[in-house]
């Protein structure tokens, strides 16, 4: 028995031992991997701002009321950081009168100039402007998952290091290299020191504009694939080599002052901006030029003073700005040249020949850039040239040395023109009259690509073994799909690549999950494509995924089906036209909020710039509001959908919202629609088979949008409201034969060509405005008698009159306004204030009842990128009862499906309501200018863009949140602390005695004992406990308690570990005896790993072979022996300094079941 037991208890012992990995696997991170990815902390914040828009720092924001996005405003030079040690954080939302603003872009030149030595951007950001944080202070920058547009003029001046969210898809940063991985370019160098070599990433195809600027690096090492420099792209570099001789294109300066550069070898250049020399700028160090293929040999080579050899192979032009060119030697000019200025050897005493081809037609002296006299000497530099050529003529008439080579014969010597630590220029060479031909260069070792120092991105893991599908004989997987693989790439795509070449047929239950790699053979392929037409009009699909291998969804790919659950992973970022649409049964879209190229946003997909509107899922009701940063709505975005109504918001001038043809084909419960200006629709019929359409309000006159693209031939319309009129239709006609209600309150030009076609035989009041200039006779021609025309207009009296209509005079009249709700539901509400007596209408509203949001007419256009403005009061009626203000309650937010930072909704905010304290003596008169008050007792808030921000506080607001005097309240005695301390260093735990009488506790917060403290929050009077979950490692916090509005709580500091808890996770994998645990290790802090299990409710430590970290690329492999148990793991990383270990917190605990 006690062998059993001491064999038993061995065993436990031993279940775990390391499994070691390849040794290919153990090697140390390569060069420049992407370690750094990692160390990106996604921000997710909120900070309020005050009546200035401004947070605790001073930042300003710009906010749009309509979309409920935010931005961090221009210039916020005079705010102070010194209280967070120089480390902003952008919120990933920011509140103002309780409402919630995503934080979406940081405008241009934000942080410009500003003491800064760390900026964390939240995952919300999709733009940052230029020279947003162009500060020669900046050191860490963190960028989010969503920033997309961003290029070097955003850090102009800056050195600094850059985090960036693992899964930004568009920008990568490895070895102080900046790259752009959708255009695969360079963005910017932000190295610092001088530096002895630079290899560039394998794969890059361009330097962009300022990458390289004032760069101090000796060696710079471009791969083949690099294949154009753009505008300044080495500006003020200090290397000595650079290969371009791959290089296709050059632009303006891209080699400026590149003062140490000594050879300038070109390729086959197919587009040359300007002139070769604008592009090389006076690299004054240059001794060797050779070019392959010469599109426009320029000027300015003149500043090359110290070039021995200029060698071109092929092009017609050789033309040069004068210069001392006292070390030329050998100068060999290509034979299909053309054009020749002669002034570049006027100064050339070591060019002792010069062979100048017969195809040269054209000499000149200078290119076209200066003047010199041609009578200077050209030293000991004689033309050797036929003597019937233009080269022969020209010399022989200004009397330069002439040398006539008829009857010459080359006697060519192999020769080296040129050679140093980089390069060997060889060729064959007549020293008798200066002809070169089979020239050639080679690079030597030090030049070569050291390929295997390129960086490279972190390894990809190999697939697990259950995430590879086994294809059949035929290339099919279970559903039996083909699969087209691609040897080259390993990559397959599902289905095929042309139209109806396979389309899914399967039934069963109608659930397929496309495999993320496949294996054919003994291959194994990564699937990255859903093949055009593949579930095209498939009833019998239900629910699909699309791993996150796929990066593309082919055209027309899930077109028609019967999808009712689509899944999308976080690298799809390309889908075809028409590829989402006419999704019938679409009920739930999931786009992994790790994507980087779509988001979901209150229910429908954009792009993550939300300028394109992809699609609505056809079984989601409802009222969209198109944001106001939309440019296009996708064809059959909202076809088949069970939209109820859309708004479709007002663009600045030189904007458009662009609408594809069947955007709202077959909307059948779409009711209301509401368009603005500069609206751009592409088809012929806006609001096809439409049936249920009865309100449409129309605020723009383009040519574009008539009612006859609006409608159909036959509508349901019952009301039309012309905030402005119609373009005229032309020859078409349209019938709205229900319809009840025309509202023009401001229209003063009525043509019969507006209403051509409009049954107006239900029509029984018309109001028309009393500027009536201009109106039809034959306007209005069907309707009856009983219609009353209702105006204070002379004109529309006289036509009421010549038509028999009745006329009702409105100058004495006042209007009695009650609410007319043209539609509502539990999403939107749209109305407006309306007279029955005289149909007057005006206040119209489209009331977004998921965000609080009311539209309104826009007043003016909106500018592109809104701007803090002083608000101006709107045009109100002022009651003569002063009137008492009820404040709106605060806002609080719905949890949200939407990726972080994008909220799904928010809980509608009611609005400031007026409520007369005594009844009126005298009903107000309302008029259709409607007057403003000049004091009106509540100051009124625009609809949309920034509020007034210079605005003095009032008195109520201008207390702020900061602790200063104590002042007077129930309690008096200030709070006494109980403990102060943390769990796992990601917040700090604050705990206090119980203050009797106070209702409410304050906390505030400092980085420095004696610095500005900010409220960090409220904790009701039935708890004396509050965490600050948002905390650093390694950073101390003072902080302070009051009671009510009395006396603080003395000052008490907590310094926090400045090693955070892992993050971990654990898997069993494998089968069988094979059966085994993997630890994945994440973020963490340290070099080393331990691992505890849990025994008899105590954590004992496991050994280890190996707990260095990186060696297993952070993942540990345990194999297991127990079976059918759920064992729990905690984690913890550590330091070795010297003999004395510092350790990390212990991770959250770990469950697993075997």
């Amino acid at each position: 028995m006690n062998r059993k037991r001491l064999a038993i208890l061995l065993i436990i012992s031993m279940i775990f031992s390391f499994v070691q990995i390849p040794e290919s696997a153990q090697a140390e991170t390569q060069q420049g991997e992407l370690t750094a990815q990692s160390q990106y902390s996604a921000s997710n914040i909120t900070k309020p701002l005050n009546i200035k828009y401004k947070d605790r720092q001073g930042v300003l924001y710009t906010l749009n009321n309509q979309d409920l996005t935010a931005k961090v405003a221009s210039d916020n030079r005079s705010c102070d950081f010194s209280d967070v040690d120089g480390v902003y954080e952008i919120p990933a939302k920011v509140t103002f009168k309780g409402k919630e603003y995503v934080v979406r872009e940081v405008e241009e030149e934000a942080f410009r100039g500003v003491n800064l030595k760390e900026v964390i951007v939240p995952d919300t950001v999709v733009t940052i402007g230029d020279f947003a944080f162009s500060t020669s202070t900046l050191k860490i920058l963190s960028l989010g998952l969503k920033v997309k547009d961003m290029n070097r003029s955003a850090f102009l001046a800056a050195s600094c290091e850059i985090y960036i969210n693992e899964n930004n898809p568009f920008f990568k940063f490895v070895g102080d290299v900046l790259y752009d991985m959708g255009e695969m370019s360079v963005v910017a160098y932000l190295g610092s020191g001088e530096k002895d070599s630079l290899v560039i990433m394998d794969g890059t195809k361009s330097i962009g504009t300022y990458a390289f600027r004032n760069a101090k690096i000796d060696k710079i090492y471009l791969p083949d694939t690099v294949e154009c420099l753009k505008k300044y792209a080495f500006s003020y570099c200090t290397m000595r080599f650079l290969d371009m001789s791959h290089v296709k294109r050059m632009e303006s300066w891209c080699l400026e002052e590149c003062s140490n550069l000594q050879n300038i070898c070109l390729g086959e250049l197919s587009y040359l901006e300007r002139w070769i020399g604008t592009a090389i700028g006076s690299c004054h160090s240059v001794k060797n030029v050779y070019i392959e293929n010469s599109i426009n040999l320029g000027r300015n080579l003149i500043g090359f003073d110290k070039v021995q050899s200029v060698i071109v192979e092929n092009g017609n032009s050789f033309i040069s700005g004068y210069t001392e060119n006292v070390n030329l030697k050998y100068l060999i000019v290509s034979d299909n040249c053309k054009e020749f200025s002669y002034e570049y050897i006027q100064q050339t005493p070591n060019l002792t020949k010069m062979y100048l081809p017969e195809s040269i037609t054209t000499l000149s002296e200078d290119g076209g850039g200066g003047s010199y006299d041609s009578k200077i000497p050209y030293h000991k530099t004689t033309w050797c040239a036929k003597s019937d050529s233009a080269a022969a003529k020209f010399a022989q008439e200004n009397g330069y040395p002439y040398q006539n080579i008829d009857e010459h014969t080359h006697e060519l010597v192999s020769t080296v023109f040129y050679e140093d630590e980089f390069i060997k220029v060889t060729g064959q060479y007549c020293e008798e009259c200066g002809y070169g031909t089979d020239t050639s260069y080679e690079w030597k070792e030090l030049a070569k690509y050291p390929k295997e120092q390129s960086p490279t991105l972190a390894p990809t893991t190999a697939p697990d073994a259950d995430e590879i599908v086994q294809l059949d004989e035929e290339g099919k997987d279970k559903y039996g799909i083909p699969y087209i693989v691609d040897d080259t790439t390993h990559t397959a795509t599902a289905g095929a690549e042309g139209w109806d070449d396979y389309v899914y047929q399967g039934e069963e239950d109608g659930v397929v999950e496309l495999p993320a790699y496949v294996k054919k053979g003994n291959d194994v392929y990564s699937v990255t494509k859903v093949g055009d037409f593949l579930f095209e009009n498939n009833a019998n699909l239900q629910s699909l995924t699309i791993p996150d291998t796929y990066v593309q969804i082919g055209e027309n790919a899930l077109s028609g089906s019967g999808i009712k659950h689509l899944y999308i992973g976080k690298n799809v970022k390309t889908i075809t036209n028409d590829t989402l649409g006419k999704m019938k049964n679409l009920e739930d879209l999931v786009v992994d909020e790790k994507n980087g190229y779509y988001l979901m946003w209150n229910g429908a997909m954009y792009t993550t710039d939300l300028t394109h509107l992809i699609v609505w899922p056809a079984q989601r009701g409802g009222a969209c509001f198109v944001p106001t940063t939309v440019e296009r709505i996708e064809d059959y975005a909202f076809a088949f959908s069970k939209i109820t109504g859309v708004y479709f918001p007002a663009k600045g001038e030189r904007e458009r919202l662009t609408v594809a043809a069947n955007s709202f084909f077959y909307c059948e419960k779409l009711n209301w629609a509401w368009i603005n200006e500069q609206f751009w629709y592409e088809g012929s019929c806006l609001f096809q088979n439409c049936s249920g359409l009865e309100t449409i309000l129309n605020n723009q006159s383009s040519f574009n949008l008539t009612l006859t693209k609006m409608l159909e031939v036959n509508s349901n319309v019952k009301n039309l409201v012309l905030l402005q009129c119609l373009r005229y239709p032309g020859s078409e006609k349209i019938r709205i034969p229900k319809l009840q209600n025309l509202l023009m309150p401001n229209v003063v030009s009525i043509w019969d060509d507006y209403f051509y076609g409009i049954d107006f035989s239900s029509l029984k009041k018309l109001y028309i405005s009393e500027c009536l200039s201009a109106m039809d006779d034959d306007v209005f021609e069907s309707a009856t008698n009983d219609l009353v025309i209702c105006s204070e207009s002379e004109k529309a009296k006289d036509f009421a009159e010549t038509k028999g209509f009745s006329y009702m005079d409105l100058s004495e009249h006042t209007h009695n306004l009650q609410e007319m709700v043209f539609f509502e539901d539990d999403t939107c509400k749209v109305s407006c204030q309306y007279c029955e007596e005289c149909a007057y209408s005006e206040g119209f509203t489209a009331k977004n009842k998921m965000t609080g949001v009311e539209m309104s007419v826009p007043t003016a256009t909106p500018s592109a990128s809104p701007v803090p403005a002083t608000a101006t009061p709107s045009a109100t009626v002022t009651p003569s009862a002063t009137p008492t203000v009820t404040l709106p309650a605060t806002a609080s937010a719905t949890p949200s499906t939407s990726p972080a930072g994008t909220p799904d909704s928010v809980t509608p905010t009611p609005k400031a309501t007026v409520k007369p304290s005594a009844a009126p003596t005298s009903t107000p008169k309302a008029t259709a200018s409607g007057k403003p008050s000049t004091s009106p007792a509540v100051k009124p808030t625009p609809k949309t863009g920034i509020v007034n921000q210079t605005a003095a506080p009032s008195a109520t607001s201008a207390a702020d949140d900061s602790p200063g005097q104590d002042l007077p309240g129930k309690s008096v005695k200030p709070p006494a602390w109980k403990r102060i301390h943390t769990k796992d260093n990601r917040s700090i735990i604050l705990q206090w005695k119980v203050v009797p009488g106070t209702k409410t506790y304050k906390i505030y917060r400092s980085g420095k004992e004696k610095g500005r403290y900010t409220k960090i929050g409220n904790v009701s009077a039935s708890k004396c406990l509050f965490r600050d979950r948002k905390v650093k490692a390694g950073r101390t916090y003072y902080y302070k308690i009051q009671a009510d509005n009395g006396a603080f709580s003395n000052v008490k500091k907590y310094a926090v570990n400045g090693m955070t808890a892992p993050e971990v996770t654990v898997r069993k994998k494998g089968s069988g005896r094979n059966v085994y645990l993997e630890f994945r290790v994440k973020k963490y802090k340290g070099k080393y790993v331990e691992i505890y299990m849990k025994k008899k409710n105590k954590f004992v430590r496991i050994s280890l072979s190996e707990n260095n970290i990186k060696i297993y690329k952070g993942k540990m492999k345990l194999r297991c022996l127990l079976k059918n148990k759920t064992l729990s793991f905690k984690v913890r990383t550590f330091d070795k300094k010297k003999k004395a270990k510092k350790y990390s917190v212990y991770s959250k605990i770990l469950t697993v079941k075997v």
